[in-house]
């Protein structure tokens, strides 16, 4: 009977084998109903482990028990038994050359039941099988003893926990083996690495300070295992396999889970991997490989690196890597040298000039800025010193450009001074491929040493002129590298924009000489002219009136390029030279509104006959519409419908380009998703090429770099290119085929300089733009809300304030959610200002809808605290300060922070009293505290100074409830009042001028005047608080501050000091308006204290007959009072009166 059910269960079993579908599910099923019981699955384990039988009988066993061992812990100890017995004996039966499915099959069922008891005899009695196979000087054994050691890591993790120890024995035993044997290179040690790689994560969590040791001591055995494996491959051409890089998959292992494991071998790592990255004769496969070992040491063990002196050697391998000709140089340059710019592009297209790219940046990123540039200073000046190669120089020169790539915080001066000598040395080289990589290393470094490379304007702008001056006449002419010419000029339009317009302008002249020759037509070809007008609209437009000298001749160069023309390169020319004349009109306006009418004939012509190609025109429409409204109008229609036709098209490209966006990424999503469900076993070890980069390093010794995380404080994180909105040296016609942003911008025009014309078409243009918002990118989202601004402010001016309050609340939570999120700064700054334009029209209907003014305060606060995408979040102390006067990009975030302040006591108008007092408490808190727990320096920090001016300008929203800041006003007085900024003083006199004249209580008053009277009189002492005497009006102006403060309450006043010091610095010498305060200020000092007036009485008098005879006062009124105080003292003292008046005849006259 047992012989008949087993018969019957092998025919079951060859009927699974079966080609027909059909027998296979009747097979299944009756295996599953008759054949669930304990001995039909030992029978199972028997065939599995029947060396006999055929392998796909064996198979199909293999894989009905993968389902049933699942429940084996819970069957009786005999049958458990009985099952281990079988599948043991199933390992031992396993074979070489059995098929690879047969062995994991065996192997995953064994480590079900080894996986229920994590220690046990049995266990034991299996580890002791393959233990005995490693010991074998049979290659076959070795080699059986790794693959099952490799499926058992794989397969059974958690029970080989517990079995550390045995697994290193076997470990050991099949290396030392293959020494002994000189096959230090074979399947046997492929798959034990392999499985050794698996092994490592379970060091991680249960390792005792032994098992450490004897995992330490197997690393010298990986990299000489590694060392054969890429010399053995690459002598038979198969060097691409992944056996070959299985060692330094374990040593990346080790580098993300035990770091210290590697670093008492880091010397003999670092070697090793700095010859296999090296060698250009292995494939380029390993050498990534040992490029991304090398970055694994630098993310785990950069301190121990540089302690072991071995920093130097690691970066000069790197840098050996880019000292080589590249295929080349024009078309792709720039990603060769920088690396992929994605992780898919970096997993399918790494080289070992990408990889080391990367790994350079790393280095950089994460050490101390200065300390690493000087390290790559002196490793590679004698690299741009040596004569012999040009490509050292020209590795030199690209390991430095990448070094300033990767930098986080500001390279100091000296530092600076020599990154750009190098360039500068290898713009002189005699090779021209040195050349170009100076080019390159100019292109990285003019972008990513921001903003502190602004200083060096005066070399860093003739580099560009020795370009220019080195193309030849063939070159110009036939631009066959044009790639590299849209490097410099996109380069050249990146610095310009990130200098302030003022310390542009030295340089104009010489750049636009050269310029302009560039731009001529029979000696330049059309790609070349195309780069020339985009660089010359983007300085006038950053230069503005600045640029004015230049007005004429670029005027005549471009004009005859927007008539219209068939000819592609002809219209590229037209499309930058409008760009260039758009500039103009803020350049000139004057001489700009002459060309006015030619510009629009040559518009119109443009719009009538070329379809298409109109969009060109439109934002020059624009700027026209300011000069020639008139004109413009008579054929409005016809380009009104042109625009919004070209805006609804604009739209429904980007639309179906949207879709098909989403469409390709659900086939990736689809694509991962079936790949992830592939059993590959390389997905095993590739962990280690994604790494987790975070690095926590501590602080380094005095002389070592320290660790440097990339926070967002870092001057180069989180802000974008300042440039990016206006460069577009790249484009070509395609990108303007919608002419979107044109005609949203023209429309803009229109609704500020023809609002009446305008008014048919608002509300279709209305609804046009904001259906087109949804699908824009930055670039030109902030002009959409600009306009659309403009189109809710007119709404307003008609009345129609209704419609203008519900697209405000339409409008508004986008605008918000842009300035949070936008790069640029310019851009937040302008839908910055339209918030605050809707804010001051509108006022509390903006904010009607709930939750609104909360979402406006959010943003506000996100911005005073830097946390706007745009923003730097740091500090901004002296050297930020020196920065902005040369760099726009630094002067660029200020004004994002200036046009937060302009905004919040708009936004306080907006709100109830009580609202806003909520909100700037909570603003001003940290601010407060800060200032109650110090004392007024007189050094006004730019922070402190802008918290001053914006707590000074809230105060209005805050009506009576403005008493509880008078504290922090008059505290920021003293502290303005004792700066040596002119400026600074201004804005404290101002005020306190605000504050009493708001202070109508009266212990409002004296409080105020008791705090602050003092400073101000101290101003007016000699030498205090510059060292160089007042000017005339500010002095004039501090006594008109101390008269009103006599005038309203002078028994807060030190009257005993401040009489001798207020009289003698009378009489005024230039704001005479100020003895409006004066005048009244002595009538009160002579009733109520002629104590202590009698002194300088004389004095006083003198002051007043000299404000009369010079006739200074400003008024009959206050004229006549002056009269009747000097009759007061006369009557006071005839004879004091009678002396002084002898200087002053033709006033006695009038004083009877």
């Amino acid at each position: 009977m047992e012989s008949l059910v087993n018969n019957q269960l092998m025919r079951l079993l060859k009927d699974l084998t079966s080609a027909h579908p059909e027998t296979v599910r009747k097979s299944s099923d009756e295996l599953a109903k008759e054949f669930n019981d304990s001995a039909s699955t030992l029978q199972l384990c028997a065939v599995l482990g029947n060396a006999e039988k055929q392998s796909e009988l064996r198979k199909c066993a293999g894989n009905l028990l993968k389902t049933r061992l699942a429940d084996s812990e819970s069957w009786p100890k005999d049958i458990q038994r009985q099952t281990q017995t079988e599948l043991l004996g199933a390992l031992k039966s396993l074979r070489l050359d059995d098929d690879e499915t047969l062995q994991t099959l065996i192997l995953r069922n064994l480590s079900v039941m080894m996986q229920h008891e994590e220690v046990s005899e049995w266990n034991e009695s299996v580890l002791n099988h393959v233990e005995t196979l490693s010991k074998s000087k049979d290659n076959q054994q070795q080699t059986l003893s790794a693959i099952i050691f490799r499926l058992l890591a794989k397969m059974a993790p958690k029970m080989l926990q517990n079995y550390l120890q045995r697994a290193q024995r076997i470990f050991m035993h099949i290396v030392q083996q293959a020494e002994a044997q000189g096959q230090l290179f074979s399947t046997a040690t492929e798959q034990l690495l392999h499985g050794w790689t698996l092994i490592v994560p379970l060091y991680l969590k249960r390792a005792a300070g032994k098992q450490q040791t004897e995992l330490a001591a197997t690393l010298p055995h990986i990299m000489k295992l590694t060392h054969a494996a890429a010399y053995h491959k690459s002598e038979v051409g198969l060097a691409t396999s992944p056996a070959s890089c299985r060692g330094i998959s374990v040593l990346c292992k080790l580098n993300q889970q035990m770091p210290e494991m590697v670093t008492q071998h880091l010397q003999l790592v670092l070697d090793e991997l700095c010859t296999l990255a090296s060698d250009i004769k292995l494939s380029d496969t390993l050498r990534v490989k040992a490029i991304v070992g090398i970055k694994s040491c630098v993310r785990s063990m950069r301190r121990h690196i540089i302690r072991l002196k071995l920093m130097d050697k690691l970066l000069m391998t790197l840098c050996g890597l880019l000292a080589l000709q590249p295929p080349k140089l024009d078309e792709h340059g720039e990603e060769l040298f920088l690396g992929a710019s994605s992780e898919e592009e970096e997993s399918e297209a790494a080289t070992p000039l990408s990889e080391a790219a990367n790994t350079i940046n790393y280095v950089a990123a994460h050490s101390d800025t200065n300390r690493v540039a000087d390290r790559a200073l002196r490793l590679m000046q004698p690299q741009l010193e040596q004569t012999e190669s040009p490509l050292k120089r020209l590795g030199a020169l690209l390991f430095l450009s990448l070094m300033a790539k990767g930098f986080c915080d500001l390279l100091a001066d000296t530092h600076l001074d020599r990154f750009v000598a190098a360039v500068e040395r290898g713009f002189q080289d005699s090779d021209d491929l040195v050349r170009r990589g100076a080019h390159f290393a100019l292109s990285v470094m003019a972008e990513n040493l921001q903003p502190e490379i602004t200083r060096l304007a005066d070399r860093v702008l003739p580099l560009f002129y020795n370009f220019f001056d080195g193309l030849s006449a063939e070159q110009r002419l036939v631009a066959g590298d044009t790639e590299v010419y849209t490097r410099m000029f996109c380069t050249l339009e990146i610095y310009c924009e990130s200098l302030k317009p003022e310390m542009m302008q030295p340089h104009l002249a010489e750049l636009m000489k050269r310029l302009m020759l560039l731009l001529q037509p029979n000696t330049n070809s059309p790609a070349l002219r195309q780069m020339c007008l985009t660089t010359i609209a983007s300085l006038a437009k950053l230069s503005k009136q600045l640029f004015a000298p230049h007005f004429d001749e670029v005027m005549c160069a471009t004009m005859p390029l927007v008539k219209h023309a068939p000819d592609e390169n002809q219209l590229l020319l037209r499309t930058h030279a409008i760009q260039v004349i758009n500039a103009l009109g803020q350049v000139n306006p004057e001489k700009f509104e002459k060309e006015a009418s030619n510009l629009f004939a040559s518009c119109l012509d443009t719009i009538k006959h070329v379809a298409g190609a109109q969009m060109f025109t439109y934002e020059l429409l624009g700027v026209l519409s300011g000069y020639i409204p008139k004109e413009i109008n008579a054929h409005f229609s016809l380009i009104m419908n042109g625009i919004l036709t070209s805006i609804k098209e604009a739209a429904n490209v980007e639309k179906a380009s949207d879709t098909s966006k989403d469409d390709d990424e659900d086939d990736d999503d689809d694509s991962d998703a079936a790949s992830t469900d592939d059993d590959d076993d390389e997905d095993d070890d590739d962990d280690a090429e994604n790494a987790n980069d975070d690095d926590d390093d501590e602080s380094e010794d005095e002389d070592d770099e320290s660790s440097t995380e990339e926070e967002s404080g870092s001057v180069r994180d989180g802000h974008g290119d300042q440039t990016e909105a206006s460069t577009r040296s790249t484009e070509s016609a395609a990108n303007y085929v919608n002419g979107h942003d044109e005609a949203v911008m023209c429309l803009k025009a229109f609704a500020i300089n023809m609002p009446n014309t305008l008014l048919p078409y608002l509300s279709e243009s209305t609804q046009r733009v904001f259906t087109s918002t949804d699908h824009m990118e930055e670039l030109d989202k902030w002009s959409a809300y600009e306009t659309l601004t403009q189109f809710i402010l007119l709404y307003s001016k008609q009345g129609n304030v209704s419609e203008a309050k519900k697209h405000c609340i339409q409008l508004l939570p986008a605008m918000v959610y842009f300035v949070q999120t936008a790069k640029e700064t310019v851009n937040v700054v302008s839908v910055m200002k339209s918030i605050e334009q809707l804010l001051t029209v509108l006022k509390s209907d903006a904010l009607a809808a709930e939750g609104y003014a909360e979402m406006v305060f959010e943003m506000l606060r996100r911005t005073l605290r830097r946390k706007l995408n745009c923003q730097f979040n740091i500090g901004i102390d002296q050297e930020m300060e020196t920065l902005q006067q040369w760099s726009q990009a630094m002067y660029a975030e200020q004004q994002v922070m200036e046009a937060a302040g302009d905004l919040i006591p708009v936004f306080g108008h907006s709100l109830t009293k009580r609202q806003f007092a909520s909100y700037l408490q909570t603003l001003s808190k940290s601010f407060v505290k800060n200032l109650r727990q110090s004392s007024p320096s007189g050094q006004v920090t730019r922070s402190n100074f802008f918290m001053y001016t914006l707590m000074g300008r809230s105060m209005e929203a805050l009506g009576v409830m403005a008493e509880q800041y008078y504290e922090v006003l008059c505290y920021g007085i003293l502290d303005c009042m004792q700066d040596q900024r002119r400026r600074i003083r201004d804005f404290a006199r101002q005020q306190i001028d605000w504050l009493l004249t708001h202070s109508t209580e009266h212990n409002n008053a004296e409080t105020i005047i008791a705090a602050t009277s003092c400073v101000f009189g101290d101003a007016l002492a000699a030498g205090s608080p510059t060292p160089t005497p007042l000017e005339k009006d500010e002095r004039d102006l501090l006594i008109a501050i101390l008269a009103r403060m006599i005038r309203i309450d002078n028994k807060c006043v030190a009257m005993n000091t401040l009489i001798p010091l207020f009289l003698g610095s009378l009489p005024l010498q230039q704001s005479f308006e100020c003895y409006i305060d004066v005048m009244p200020a002595l009538h009160v000092i002579f009733k109520a204290r002629m104590d202590l007036l009698r002194p300088h009485l004389a004095e006083m008098l003198e002051v007043l007959l000299a404000a009369l005879q010079a006739q200074h006062l400003p008024n009959a009124a206050l004229r006549q009072m002056t009269i009747e105080l000097v009759k007061c003292i006369k009557l006071d003292d005839e004879a004091l009166y009678q002396q002084v008046s002898e200087k002053f005849e033709e006033v006695r006259a009038i004083i009877v």
